[in-house]
């Protein structure tokens, strides 16, 4: 199931404000913010690309799905993203973690997906995966 969402500018840029103050707050670059999550903080991470873009930098997302289609796609061709899918994943199918790649490739994001023999737990291997991926990326 997906939650197409109408979101005001006048709550956009409340929200924005709002993340903006919060950074100048606790001293964090937005540039340079990424959004690491499993899954239902991937999930989050996936909103903030779709909805607030300019917030974070990037994502490292661990089993996410689509929790949003906005009315109309943001231009991610600046966000660097890497999916993290297990093929046995009973919760988040192959076909979810496919629509959400095939998502962020219609915005233009610099998005990879890697599959791994697992389920829907972060194994050593996505550790050591988004590791690497970090390291090349940030």
């Amino acid at each position: 199931m997906f939650l197409i969402l109408r979101i005001s500018n006048l709550e956009r840029r409340i929200w924005q404000k709002f993340v903006n103050e919060a950074s100048l707050q606790y001293f964090f670059d937005l540039s340079k913010t990424i959004a690491v999550g499993f899954p239902n903080g991937a999930n989050i991470g996936v909103s903030l690309l779709l909805l607030y873009s300019q917030v974070i930098a990037g994502a490292v997302l661990f089993k996410p799905m689509i929790p949003i289609i906005p009315n109309n796609l943001p231009n991610l061709s600046e966000k660097k993203i890497v999916i993290l899918s297990g093929q046995y994943d009973p919760i988040v199918s192959k076909k979810q973690a496919g629509d959400l790649f095939s998502l962020l490739k219609k915005t233009d994001a610099k998005v990879t997906i890697q599959w791994q023999e697992s389920g829907h737990e972060i194994t050593q291997d996505d550790v050591q995966i988004a590791k690497k991926w970090l390291s090349e990326n940030f």
